[in-house]
């Protein structure tokens, strides 16, 4: 026994295939976690107020448009832990013009860096002051909206609410969009309800309340829609494939309305808040019925 043990050495196994495995992926993971490190403390440090992010913010906002775009007061752009902006005195000008044929007073707009790369899309601040648009440039009349916020409503119940409030041709205006709302450490962040959003809508040509629901696109069920001096009720679905818009429903017309003057109605909406020639849905098919039948819309506004 003494000479076995003076003259049989062990032996070391060769490392693994599956050991090697390991190590070079625990190698990569150390590299991407330096990697990542790296460029948030960059993201971080980008932030700021300086000239080249401000050239930048009016190029992206010319590009957005299609028109030229100047920042009077760049406050801050940040990057990491939140991609924000705080701005304001934003002019728009068409090419050549002289005069602001488009403004914003004051813009603050916040989101997590996570949740954007993970899509959560939880939005922790969204608010819009002052707002002006020329007749022609997105809308058929000027509009002049004094408010574009989301805020926290009911905090125990978790609720805040997403409101626009304004000024079209002159007359008053407001919309109102419910909206689930919650706490990360002191900041509020507000989400789309994944039951739906319970909205209202006072507009100088028609009046609406009900519920907006985001399974095939955005499905307005009326509890109440008043267009003129026509009352109805039922559904519109908006979707979307590709490029191409439709527009579907089934209302039902009562009271004292029918189905011609409905359908009148519903074009005198159309003209009076859409420009033909740059409509917020350029490509768009309508296949809307009113008491069970197809509804007629003019081609033409002013006919």
């Amino acid at each position: 026994m003494v000479l076995f043990f003076d003259t049989e050495k062990k032996l070391k196994s060769p490392p693994s295939v599956l050991r090697r495995r390991i190590g070079i992926f625990l190698n990569i993971v150390f590299v991407c976690a330096v990697f990542l490190f790296l460029s948030l403390w960059v993201l971080s440090a980008l932030g700021g107020s300086s000239e080249s992010l401000k050239s930048g913010a009016q190029n992206f906002m010319s590009g957005l448009t299609g028109m030229n775009a100047t920042i009077g007061d760049f406050r801050e752009v940040t990057f990491f832990p939140y991609a924000s902006a705080d701005m304001g005195d934003i002019a728009w000008r068409r090419e050549g013009g002289n005069s602001s044929v488009m403004s914003i007073g004051s813009l603050k707009i916040a989101m997590n860096f996570w949740d954007i790369m993970f899509s959560k899309n939880r939005i922790f601040a969204f608010d819009l002051e002052k707002i002006h648009i020329d007749e022609g440039i997105y809308f058929p009349r000027v509009a002049d909206i004094e408010k574009m916020a989301m805020e926290e409503t009911d905090r125990e119940n978790h609720k805040g609410r997403f409101y626009v409030s304004g000024k079209y041709n002159g007359d008053d205006f407001n919309a109102e969009f419910s909206m689930d709302a919650g706490i990360q450490g002191d900041l509020t962040y507000f989400m789309r309800p994944k039951e739906g959003s319970d909205f209202t809508f006072f507009f100088p040509f028609f009046h609406a309340a009900g519920k907006v629901t985001f399974l095939r696109g955005w499905q307005f069920e009326f509890s109440k829609f008043r267009a003129g001096d026509q009352e109805l009720s039922g559904f519109l679905l908006v979707s979307k494939d590709g490029d191409l818009f439709s527009l579907t429903g089934d209302l039902e017309a009562y009271g004292h309305a029918d189905a011609e003057s409905a359908a009148k109605a519903l074009s005198d909406i159309y003209c009076n808040y859409v420009v033909p020639e740059r409509p917020f849905f350029p490509n768009m098919t309508v296949a809307v019925r009113i008491n069970g039948h197809p509804a007629v819309f003019r081609a033409e506004c002013g006919k």
